[in-house]
This record gives structure tokens, sequence and C-alpha cells, in this order.
């Protein structure tokens, strides 16, 4: 069935993507060449608010641009690139990425490069619900269907996580680490994780990178904005870890407190993901809204990856691969979430793995029970799969 409806996302004439609220105009785009440039465009002009943007087969867009002007939509059906050069920022409804579209914020060759930051924030309307499933052109979120490609490759990183090497004390500004994290930068966002046999909520300590730096042979600094609170064992078996949050490439729900968006990779689509942060995502109690979802790829999934990623203030899971297989999971950080983190639903076949990845203080109660059959797995700091 699934497959089946991806089909009709691919050949179907009916489907037009629409915004749940008024749509003022449409915009497609005429030629290669820039996003700002009003010629790219038909009508002549910069995509306005409200509006549903198409990138047409056989034109070639760079996005360079950081704006907070709210489009309804975007079909991405020839290719989108985000700029190398410029930080940017997207505020868009539903990305439907589908019959031969590319986007790409960054490649494996040429990712986003430090310095340099990329955007896109999801718009869910208010009072909007998510019906879930295979398809629902009201669920908010990116769709990368039969024939469509989404690259994401943020700046690569030596680690994602590590552990102390030396206890940090309440009060405490430096926590000292066993692996060289002189590339994360200031005033990136970072998890420190208990130690105690019996945490409490707090003892997951979020701060802000102030510096890193070198402190002696095998040993580095991080030193953090605010006194920690709680004392954090390092140095011995049950040592504490700290954990980056930030990406320069970011996926996030504008508005929060609303229904969080997703992403989802249905069957015969194509991409991978790497050194990427996806925050705020993810529908409370809906099936098939998850942060990141690989659904129902089958095989066509192979060699894809999720690397270097972090996934945070997720509602619904971290990702879930479902029915999808030779997909490998790496160095990804997943923290604080509603029900179980890292989510397999097997399918014939080698699924793929995941390793070294690390998840801090997942598995907050959800608010309301998850919808569908689905079957949970353990989160852990590093499991494999298959």
């Amino acid at each position: 069935m699934a497959v089946l409806f991806g089909a009709l996302i691919l050949w179907s004439p009916l489907f037009v993507p629409r915004y749940a609220g008024a749509v003022e105009s449409q915009f497609v785009s005429i030629r290669d060449g820039q996003w700002s440039d009003p010629n790219t465009w038909q009508p002549k002009g910069v995509p306005a608010a409200s509006a549903s943007v198409v990138i047409a087969r056989g034109t070639r867009l760079e996005y360079d641009v950081a704006s907070d002007r709210e489009i309804a939509s975007l079909t991405i059906e020839g290719t989108l690139e985000f700029s190398l050069t410029r930080s940017t920022r997207l505020d868009t409804g539903s990305v439907y990425v589908r019959d031969g579209g590319v986007l790409t914020i960054g490649t494996e060759r040429r990712p986003i490069p430090r310095g340099v930051t990329a955007e896109i924030r999801l718009v869910v309307p208010e009072g909007v619900t998510f019906q879930g499933g295979d398809f629902a052109k009201a669920d908010v979120g990116i769709w990368v269907v039969s024939g469509g490609q989404w690259e994401v490759h943020g700046s690569p990183l030596g680690h994602t996580w590590t552990k102390l090497v030396r206890p940090a004390r309440a009060g405490d500004t430096d926590i000292v680490v066993g692996e060289d994290i002189t590339d994360w930068p200031s005033g990136a966002e970072v998890v420190v994780t208990p130690t105690d046999t019996r945490p409490r909520e707090a003892d997951f300590e979020e701060r802000k990178v102030a510096r890193t730096r070198r402190v002696s042979d095998g040993a580095y600094a991080v030193t953090v904005t605010a006194p920690l609170s709680v004392a954090h064992d390092g140095g011995g078996e049950g040592s504490g870890e700290i954990a980056l949050l930030t990406r320069n490439v970011r996926i996030v729900s504008k508005y929060p407190s609303r229904t969080k968006a997703h992403t989802v990779f249905m069957p015969g689509a194509k991409g991978s993901i790497a050194y990427g942060e996806f925050k705020e995502l993810g529908s409370l109690g809906v099936l098939g809204r998850y942060p990141i979802h690989f659904h129902l790829m089958r095989d066509s999934s192979r060699g894809m990856y999720v690397r270097g990623a972090s996934i945070w203030r997720s509602d619904n899971h971290f990702l879930n691969i479902h029915g999808s297989n030779g997909i490998t999971v790496e160095d990804t950080v997943g923290y604080d979430v509603a029900g179980s983190g890292f989510f397999w639903e097997p399918a014939a076949g080698k699924p793929g793995q995941m390793q070294h990845g690390m998840t801090p203080g997942g598995g907050r109660p959800p608010k309301s029970p998850a919808a569908g059959s689905e079957k949970g797995q353990p989160t852990g700091r590093e499991r494999k799969m298959g």
C-alpha cells in the first residue's frame, strides 16, 4: 500500500501540494540562478510570504538568503542547492522533493563549511494536527519521495561526544576529556551526562561552550559558560560523557509549541545525512511522523547513512528505520525524547548497523500513547542492528 501511494505521489497529476492556510500566489523557477534574483522567477520577483514555490524540472537554483518570510510550500523537481559561502535560513511549510528533484544542503565532497550556517525552519500552522500514515498533505515535513534526493552535509567533526577523563565537581566550568574536541565552536550547545546511580532530570546538564583547548598530552578541556550544578565522575568505568548538540546545518520546527514537523525518505528516494542537527521534530503519538524516518525503502536504501547527526527535543523517537535495508547510523547523538529513541522495524534482509552513537537522557514519558503497532527497541549508547 505504501509503495502504491508513493507511485501516486510521483505520477498523479492530482498531487499538487497546498498550504493549510490561504495561498496568495505561486512562484515557479524559469531559469538557473539565485533565489534572490527576481529574474529567476515567474512571475518576476522574489517569492512572497504565503506563496507556494516550485523549482521546475531542468532548473538549478542556489538558495542564498536568510529570510524570516514564511512560504506555504516548496516543491522541488529541479535542483535547489544551499549556499556554501553565506549563511542561509528558509522558513517553509512542507517541502516535497520528487520526480528527479534534488535538495542539497552541502554534499559529501563539499559540505557546508565551518563558519557558514544553513537552516530550514518548518512551519506548522497553528491548530493543525497530523493524520499520520503513508502520506497526508496537512502533515508538514520534508517529504523525499520516489525519484527525489536530499543531501544534508554539515561541517565534519572529529568527535560528536566523548568521555570525561577527570572528575568534574559542582561549580566547575572546565570539563576535561580524552579526545580532541577543539573543533567544537564557541556558543555551541552541549549536554553533560549524570553519573549518579539515580539521576534526576536536572542532572543532565545543558550548557554552552565558551572555549576549548588542549591541556596536556591526551587531555582537552571544554570550558562552559555556566558552572556545573552537580558532580560528574571521570577517568573510571562509570565516567560521564559530554555530547555536542549544535551543528551548522539545522532542520527544526519554527514553532515547537505547536505540532512538531517531521522528515521522511519514501520508497525510491535517495540521500544521506551527515553532521546535521534535527531539533524539536517528531509529532507526539502520530504514526510515521519522526525527526528522521526511512519508510519501507527495502533495498533502495542500501548505502544510505546518518553520520554525526544531533537529534534532540523530539516528541516521537529520534529516528525510525522501517522496512529499509543497508542503512548505517554512526556517531549520532540523540537527547531528550518522548518514549523510545532509536527505533528499528526490520524487513527481510540485513538492515544495516548502528555504531558509536549516544543517547544521553532519552525516554521521558509520552503525554499520550503512541499510535500504531510498532515495536520499540531499547535505546543505548551503542547498539548494532542486524
